[in-house]
């Protein structure tokens, strides 16, 4: 009922602001607005102070250039190679992501401090960092085994801990301040997992059962009826 009000306000709102002829384009730019950041520009998260990651395409044989678009400007922050790309920027202004100047060895990398750095606890391993969260932790995932990929989580202090209590072929794709992660794993059944306070639950996906045909009723759409 309440649903059904809201809607025969919305439509007679739209009604009165057509009939007394307010343009669309005014409309729109008091609900939102549109910034073109340019070709070649691409972007790929958000913090909550309003700082995005991105990269920009380069001719370069070092590939994309990170950068952090902040106040209406694009603040290039260093290359990262022809496929890598950042996945996750805290408030702090902390960017992860892949690092690919080999498109053999992808590897988990950092920006902070003014500098990008491959993560030293992964540099020999075929990694992404997927996610940071404003306490410094990290989520790798360790891509070296495309059949038996496997998650972490780094601490600031460079302790990892693995999310492998569901076995292996874990993909972790984001984490919070309270160090609660979430992610996919296809280990025992495929379905989506949360991890916290040390604990993984395992949510399987459900699908729908399908009906075995019934053999008789079959014969008799074939037999025209009669079952012969």
């Amino acid at each position: 009922m309440k649903d059904n009000l809201c809607f025969c306000l919305l439509a007679i709102l739209l009604f009165l602001i057509q009939l007394i002829g307010i343009p669309n384009s005014a409309i729109s730019s008091q609900l939102f607005s549109l910034t073109d950041l340019g070709s070649g520009n691409y972007t790929f998260a958000i913090n909550n102070k309003g700082k995005i990651a991105g990269y920009s395409t380069s001719p370069s044989e070092l590939g994309n250039n990170l950068f952090i678009y902040e106040d209406g400007n694009i603040n290039h922050l260093g290359f990262i190679g022809q496929s890598g790309q950042p996945y996750d920027i805290n408030d702090k202004g902390q960017i992860v992501g892949r690092s690919q100047f080999n498109i053999y060895e992808p590897r988990a990398f950092i920006y902070k401090d003014n500098h990008i750095q491959i993560i030293d606890e992964f540099k020999d391993t075929d990694a992404y960092a997927s996610s940071i969260n404003n306490n410094g932790q990290v989520l790798i995932n360790d891509t070296s085994d495309s059949y038996f990929q496997k998650a972490f989580i780094l601490e600031k202090n460079g302790t990892v801990t693995p999310l492998d209590k569901l076995g292996l072929r874990t993909w972790a794709n984001a984490i919070n301040d309270s160090g609660h992660a979430v992610g996919f794993s296809t280990a025992g059944g495929s379905g989506s997992f949360i991890y916290k306070n040390g604990i993984m639950e395992h949510s399987l996906i459900r699908y729908p059962e399908i009906q075995e045909p019934d053999p008789i009723r079959h014969r008799l759409d074939w037999t025209g009826g009669n079952g012969r």
